[in-house]
């Protein structure tokens, strides 16, 4: 699996993977992997961010025109968000 890029958050590290359309969950003190987050298997998945309060994670696809978000504690995808152009990358801004 090959990573295209990586969060840490806490304890837990989050490592997007587009060629297998998933997050890999790893706890950062044991490097084991303690969850796996599917993704559905369209476009191409660039760009992992986290709210600045830690509690959800943004996926850019840079070619199915949609934002991807899940829920940090659960490790769940909660919502699917479509735009009007790809994005390949989103800034963070705020308290």
């Amino acid at each position: 699996t090959r990573a295209n890029d990586f969060v840490i958050v806490d304890e837990k590290l989050y490592l997007l993977c587009s060629d297998s359309y998933t997050i890999q969950v790893y706890d950062v003190n044991t490097l084991k992997n303690v969850n796996t987050i599917k993704l559905d298997e369209v476009g191409y998945y660039n760009s992992i961010k986290i709210s600045k309060d830690k509690t959800t994670g943004i996926l850019t696809n840079i070619t199915s025109k949609e934002l991807v978000l899940f829920d940090v504690k659960s490790d769940k995808v909660i919502q699917k968000l479509p735009v009007s152009v790809n994005v390949h990358n989103v800034v963070i801004t705020g308290k």
